[in-house]
Formats: structure tokens, sequence, C-alpha cells
């Protein structure tokens, strides 16, 4: 979808607000001006350009490279195990990193998977790996696996940051995805030590819960200009984005009561071009219980899906965003596709995996110090041997819809269906940025 103009932009957010949108003027009241906030964006994004090197096509596309060959390896090997062996012992698609706790906000949502906040557990904030930690980190995930996910935490806090994403960039991990509420991009990114950023980053994934400043202020716990920068500085990426190369996405929590506000944010990303990432709030190891029976929830639910019809960006192929939005589950080898944690290890910002799932407390799991193994595969097997990968879904009792469990459905579901899953992949790294 080619990028709008402002203008266009603008009325096409208007036409998209006026679809079947209750309780949209009351919110509309308490939204800031997007114009102005756009005219402060070009400034800023002119700003961010003398700063931030423009990207090396050439080593881009040679890293792209060296991590598909990564991808169809794992791809090929995890295959041949579940159809030969019915084996979840698998190497990961990717590997989440939760660089560190500390947080700007304090997201009522928030939930590190165990059921506190990223910002309540500074306990084992303050075990964070240094930056050489994370190199090594990074170097022993690279053996087995070639796209990461950074999150936290506010990802933009760590000052090491950009020569996290060099590094792993040297290492030729692709896509590097991160995960960030934005506030200090405007701050961070004219920073010659931050210069960069944009070279490295593939995904820019921005929290946004509302247009409205009031309730952001009440969901993330913070001032309220901090929440006028959060859109002025999407604007400002978003102007940045095909230029840089990084695919800019918006990812909003679906919260009991706030259904109207994600639809709003539903419906900015999809005026302004920019990719749409939802989840329903869960807590620890499913939603919230009755969010997704509720009308409103439904109705949103069914916008979303005919909007990915209609064209309009969204991560992830069809298929994923009815398991994330309705629940619906994918079947593979005759049988229900049940979550396999091992395909996306969610690592703490101590280099510990609590394999193969931390989101549990009915089954077994070990904590895994990546860092005392010269290989994920060792690592793997250490894990496998005291946890057991085998089943696991079974005996976890869960039933999440966190969006990472349900990607690692729909790439278990690919195994039986190759050609579908790696024709999505491609669409989605090589498909319009913005």
């Amino acid at each position: 979808m080619t990028a709008l103009s402002l203008q266009q932009a603008l009325a096409r957010f208007d036409a998209l607000q006026r679809r079947d949108n209750p309780g949209v003027e009351a919110r509309r009241a308490d939204r800031p001006d997007l114009a102005a906030l756009h005219a402060e964006a070009l400034v800023l994004a002119d700003a961010i350009r003398r700063v931030q090197r423009r990207p090396d096509r050439a080593a881009t596309a040679a890293r792209m490279a060296r991590a598909w060959r990564t991808t169809a390896a794992n791809f090929a090997r995890n295959q041949w195990r579940v159809r030969s062996r019915d084996s979840d012992v698998l190497r990961p698609m990717y590997a989440i990193y939760s660089m560190l706790d500390a947080c700007n906000h304090r997201c009522v949502y928030c939930d590190d998977h165990t059921g506190q906040g990223h910002f309540e557990a500074m306990e084992r904030d303050r075990r964070r790996l240094d930056t050489d930690g994370v190199f090594e980190l990074l170097r022993v995930l690279r053996t087995g696996v070639s796209a990461i996910f950074y999150t936290g935490g506010e990802t933009m806090m760590r000052p090491d940051l950009p020569r996290i994403l060099r590094r792993a960039s040297e290492l030729g991990f692709y896509p590097q995805t991160l995960n960030s509420n934005a506030t200090l991009a405007h701050k961070r990114l004219v920073d010659p030590a931050w210069s960069n950023v944009l070279e490295d980053v593939d995904v820019l994934s921005v929290s946004l819960d509302s247009l409205s400043i009031s309730t952001l202020t009440e969901m993330y716990g913070a001032p309220t200009r901090p929440k006028e920068d959060i859109l002025r500085n999407l604007l400002a990426l978003r102007e940045l984005a095909a230029e840089y190369g990084f695919r800019l996405g918006i990812n909003a929590v679906i919260q009991p009561g706030a259904v109207g506000h994600a639809r709003d944010a539903l419906d900015f990303a999809n005026a302004f071009g920019v990719t749409f990432a939802g989840v329903t709030q869960n807590l620890e190891a499913g939603p919230l219980p009755g969010l997704m029976e509720a009308p409103r929830y439904q109705q949103l639910a069914e916008t979303i899906l005919a909007r990915h019809k209609e064209g309009f960006p969204f991560m992830g192929p069809s298929a994923y965003n009815r398991g994330v939005f309705l629940g619906e589950r994918f079947t593979a080898g005759g049988r229900p596709v049940g979550c396999r944690p091992v395909l996306k290890p969610y690592i703490e910002p101590d280099g510990i995996w609590e394999a193969p799932c931390n989101a549990t407390s009915k089954a077994e799991k070990v904590r895994v110090k990546l860092l005392d193994f010269e290989n994920l595969d060792d690592a793997w097997a250490w894990a496998d041997a005291r946890a057991g990968f085998d089943g696991y879904h079974e005996r976890c009792g869960g039933d999440c819809l966190w969006a990472q469990h349900v990607g690692a459905n729909y790439y278990y579901y690919g195994l039986f269906h190759p050609l579908k899953a790696m024709r999505e992949a491609w669409r989605f790294t090589h498909g319009p940025v913005g």
C-alpha cells in the first residue's frame, strides 16, 4: 500500500472511524491535534536524518541471506524431527530477549508471563547482563537461531542498545525486531552514539493502546506529555521507514473496557499505512476471562479480519490473526496444534531461559543459564533431559493467546504445509515497509 500524504491519511482515518464505531465522538474529544503533531514530526524526522546512518543495502541483503540459510536449515531439521520422530525438541523460529525490566511506564496490563509487571521485577533487573554478557548470549543464540525480538521493560532505556544491535547484525541476525513505547525515540535517535539504530533494526514495534491522552495517562501511569510524544514520534518514524528500510508496527493490547480505544489504534495504523499487531490482554497462561466473549470485542475482531482481507498491513497471515483474535486452533498431522514454547524461547534480562515456558506453574520447568553452554543445541538437550519438551502443552494445561505462542503454533502448522508457511514468511519480510 503506497504511502499517503497527511491530508489523505487524515481523510482515510476519519472514514475508518465512522464505520460502526460506538463512542468514537467522546474519544475523539480527548485526542491531540494530529496535524500539529505531524508538523512536529517532520521537524523531528529531519533531525533524525542528520544523525542516523543510511543503511548499507548490500550488507543488509547479505545479512538477510545468511539468516535465511539458517531459517531454512532449521525448518528442514524441524520438519524431519516432527514427521519422522514426532519430536518437540525443535530449533527455535526466533528468540525473545527481554533485555531489561526497568521501564518509564507502569502499564495496567503489564505481565511478564508470570502475573507480575516487568517494572515490579527490579530484583531480577539488577541481575541483567552487561554488554559483554549480552554479546556472549547473542553468540550462543546465533548457533541455532537467526531472528531475534528485543523487549522489556523499555528497550530504549538500555544505554548499550546500539552496540547490541550492531553486534547482532555482525553475527547475521535477521530480522531484528525492537519493541518500544517510543517515548524516548526523539531523544535517542538524535544522539550520535545511537547513529546505527535505524540501520540495524528491521522491525520497530511501538506500543499504542489508545489515541486518548487521558486514557493513555491512566493506562500507562505516566505524565501526559509523553503520550503526545508517542504519537509525534510514531509519525516521524513513519516518515523514515521506507527510507531506512525498516517495518514500522503498532502493537495494541485489547483490554476490558477499552476495546474502543484499541479500535482507534487500529484505525490510526490502517490510515497511516503502519503494520498493526494486536493481542488480547492475557494473565499468565490465558486471556482474561470473559474478554473474548464480549460483543464489543467480537465486533473488533471481525473488523480486524475484514481489514486484513482489504489489504491493510497486519502482522502475520490471516490464519495467525484468526488465532490471536478468535482463539482458533490450527490442525497439523490430523490433530490440533498445541503450544510449542521451545520454538520461541523467552530469555530473561540475566540470560536465563525458564524452559520450556515461564507462563505456567502446572508443569515442570528448568532454569537454563544459556551462557554456560557453547551452543544452543547443547542447551536444548540439557533442558529437554530435565523438563521434557515432548507433549509439554498437554501437561501445562494453559491456553495462552500471547502473540508469540500463536506464532509458534502457526510455524508448527507450517511444518506440515511448508510452501504456504514459507510464502507467508517471505511476504512479511519482503513486503512493503511502513
